[in-house]
């Protein structure tokens, strides 16, 4: 494995490591290597190509009921990009990446799509979005490969939204996002937004020679999944 993937691990939670944000990674350039590392997860068709749409979506369910355990509140809205978990389609997908020049195509049997070909403006690179059987989005991964400073005003752009929209960060790590503390390679940024039947990780990470990247993983629950929990 690349020495910068390698380093790049350290700072990357086990938990994080099993979450359908990590699987979308997994279906980009830079994040196959981490294939190696996954081995038997369901939720990422490159391992499992009999997994069927439904066994994906129970992977990741169960994965997210553990990571919400604890939560108690309701967040106010369920954003994802301009898209929201539990209500958008995949048509809708389809034309929120259409408007920003992007194009997507489907994978993991029709159980999710990955977009690609975003035009500049956008800030968007990548963006895996993943499906429930009844077609709701209910998981979106995105990355966006910018410079230091406009990855840095990006994250906080994006934190500030969804700090109206959903409601207060509920964990903060890493170091301070700044252009100071972000110069050394590999270093992290990240908050969290965790309530009862939504989660929503940002963070912003220098690459060392491949740039700076934003991240931002959205999952969403619906009432029966968490009345099951």
């Amino acid at each position: 494995m690349r020495r910068w993937l390698k380093r790049a691990l350290v700072t990357v939670s086990l938990g994080s490591a099993l979450s359908v944000g990590l699987i979308g990674f997994a279906h980009t350039e830079a994040g196959r290597p981490l294939l190696g590392w996954m081995k038997g997860a369901p939720g990422c068709p490159m391992i499992e190509g009999d997994a069927s749409p439904e066994s994906i979506e129970a992977y990741r369910t169960r994965t997210l009921q553990k990571q919400l355990v604890h939560a108690s509140e309701e967040a106010h809205l369920t954003p994802a990009l301009d898209l929201s978990l539990g209500k958008s389609t995949r048509v809708d997908v389809k034309r929120f990446a259409t408007r920003q020049g992007g194009r997507c195509e489907d994978t993991a049997k029709q159980a999710a799509l990955r977009c690609v070909g975003f035009a500049a403006s956008s800030r968007l690179s990548d963006v895996y979005a993943q499906f429930d059987p009844e077609g709701r989005l209910v998981a979106l991964d995105s990355f966006s490969d910018l410079t230091a400073e406009a990855a840095i005003a990006y994250f906080a752009a994006r934190r500030s939204e969804l700090e109206r929209k959903v409601g207060p960060v509920t964990k903060i790590s890493g170091v301070s996002p700044s252009t100071a503390q972000l110069a050394t390679p590999y270093a992290r940024s990240a908050v969290e937004f965790e309530y009862k039947r939504y989660s929503a990780k940002l963070s912003v990470m220098n690459f060392g020679k491949r740039g700076t990247r934003v991240r931002q993983q959205y999952q969403w629950l619906a009432p029966s999944e968490v009345a099951a929990r």
